[in-house]
């Protein structure tokens, strides 16, 4: 299951309630069913976006991806505000994750292992990752940016393959595109 499907699910969820009250109170059912993004039916733009929002998430740490969806997920905050804390923690556990991935290759270094990834190189990966994540999470469905523009997700879509094309151009430079 992706992400994306996940984050519909958590969505419909939180709808379900609202759902069950119009119907009990006369009104039909509100719940829009999300179509299933997976198959033959899928459009360009669809597929381009999914495209990116897989290159995009090779520079996010797949533990901060794992724990944002899981704990909106099982949170499941109905306000804003509880959105943006689970948005803001799971940012802010990017550089803390990526500097647990810098010392255990400098140990791996140490002894034999693995090539160390320089200082700078983790701190220019540590900036992709922050952009990346920010662009990732407005394009997904139940974003907390929508609190700030109902457009959001179809700006974050944008976001997504401009930044992608971007980040992975400069990173190619660099010598630093992720290994998925």
């Amino acid at each position: 299951m992706s992400i994306a499907t996940m984050m519909a699910l958590n969505i419909e969820r939180q709808r379900q309630p609202i759902a069950t009250a119009a119907a009990a109170s006369g009104g039909g059912p509100t719940i829009e069913k999300t179509p299933d993004v997976s198959g033959p039916g899928v459009t360009a733009p669809q597929k381009t976006l999914d495209s990116a929002m897989e290159k995009i998430t090779a520079f996010i740490p797949s533990e901060v991806i794992g724990s944002y969806v899981a704990v909106l997920g099982i949170i499941s905050p109905e306000t804003d505000v509880g959105k943006w804390v689970i948005f803001f923690i799971c940012l802010l556990l990017i550089p803390v994750f990526m500097l647990l991935g810098y010392w255990t290759k400098k140990k791996q270094a140490k002894a034999g292992q693995s090539t160390p990834t320089s200082k700078r190189d983790t701190a220019i990966l540590m900036l992709f990752a922050a952009v990346a994540f920010v662009a990732w999470a407005m394009a997904l469905p139940g974003t907390p940016f929508l609190s700030l523009n109902a457009r959001a997700t179809a700006i974050g879509g944008a976001s997504v393959i401009i930044i992608t094309l971007i980040i992975y151009k400069i990173a190619d430079l660099l010598d630093l595109v992720p290994k998925p």
